[in-house]
């Protein structure tokens, strides 16, 4: 669903899966992205065309974007293909608000038709269990990272700050520069990267809010870094900042971390499961208060800054190559 190269932590895990498995001798056909997803029935009699050209037995792995939508030919086609379901996050998961009871209806009936749900962390297994899917029926496949560069001289104290997000409120980069406000006493540069046309109004209101606050001299709004491009970006900082509202698993932060560079982010989903103890600080998320002081204690504590550094540089990434392969384990044993 949608452009399945836009630079999102979702697309970039579907991606590294396809290439990883073709890799490995798999033949692998990417369709829907250009398909009628505003149109329920048109989106039912195109993707019937296209399930019903494939052999006996083939194997399709359903985005948890369309698992829902697709709910009555998943049930069609459940008994001559083999479907599994990937899940980075329930429709139903109410980000904003963190509520999420039970499963919509459409889409319990198309997870009980796959085989397996891959889910892409422990955030999202607890969420299923907990919505009363057999928990035996659920694998975690956890994001890679790729092989980077790592930073080899820190400052004593932090002062070039970045965050690396597509635009959005759920990515909350407006409490950042609010929580930042709070900190115009110390010296600190924050470069914000992300697809400004993500959400366009919410670009126009950050940049109306960093003018009031009058820090457009220390707040620099970019566009999307290109992946060639990022570990340049990540090395020249000396903090790595996510404020997010929700992340079903945080890639941005391991990535930070594979480069040496320590984080200040939120509890929010999957993070605490994603970073591992000392090598970041945490806050409430939403919390503008909660977020400047974990920022300014590492502007106050040198010893508390310079731990965290050691600890980041000392990082164990694991490697696409490593998820890729547990991918492949559990195609291999389903049938």
């Amino acid at each position: 669903m949608g452009d399945i190269h836009s630079l999102t932590g979702g697309y970039l895990y579907n991606m590294h899966m396809i290439k990883g498995l073709e890799q490995k001798g798999y033949s692998v056909n990417i369709i829907g992205t250009d398909w009628p997803w505003n149109n329920e029935v048109d989106l039912e009699n195109i993707s019937r065309y296209h399930f019903e050209k494939l052999a006996q037995g083939s194997f399709i792995v359903v985005d948890s974007l369309v698992l829902a939508s697709l709910h009555n030919v998943v049930r069609e086609f459940s008994g001559r293909l083999i479907l599994l379901g990937l899940m980075h996050l329930p429709a139903t998961y109410n980000i904003l608000s963190g509520v999420h009871g039970v499963l919509a209806n459409e889409e319990r009936i198309a997870l009980h038709h796959m085989r397996l749900v891959i889910v892409t962390g422990k955030f999202t297994f607890d969420l299923l269990r907990n919505a009363g899917l057999n928990p035996e029926k659920i694998r975690i496949v956890e994001p890679g990272t790729e092989h980077f560069p790592q930073k080899q001289h820190y400052k004593p104290v932090p002062s070039e700050l970045l965050c690396i997000a597509n635009y959005s409120v759920i990515k909350a980069q407006d409490k950042l520069v609010r929580a930042l406000h709070r900190l115009i006493a110390w010296e600190w540069t924050l470069h914000l990267y992300g697809d400004t046309d993500h959400d366009r109004l919410y670009v126009a209101a950050l940049r109306t809010l960093i003018q009031q606050l009058n820090l457009e001299h220390r707040v620099i709004l970019h566009g999307i870094v290109e992946r060639d491009e990022i570990s340049p970006v990540f090395l020249q900082a000396d903090l790595f900042v996510m404020p997010s509202l929700f992340e079903s698993y945080g890639m941005a932060l391991t990535e930070s971390l594979a480069h040496g560079v320590p984080v200040v982010t939120t509890t929010a989903g999957n993070i605490p499961n994603t970073i591992p103890a000392g090598m970041g600080l945490f806050a409430e998320p939403g919390n503008e208060e909660k977020l400047a002081s974990a920022i300014r204690e590492l502007f106050e504590d040198r010893e508390k800054y310079s731990t965290l550094c050691r600890a980041a540089s000392q990082y164990k990434t694991r490697s696409w190559e490593q998820a890729v392969t547990e991918f492949e384990m559990i195609i291999r044993a389903t049938r």
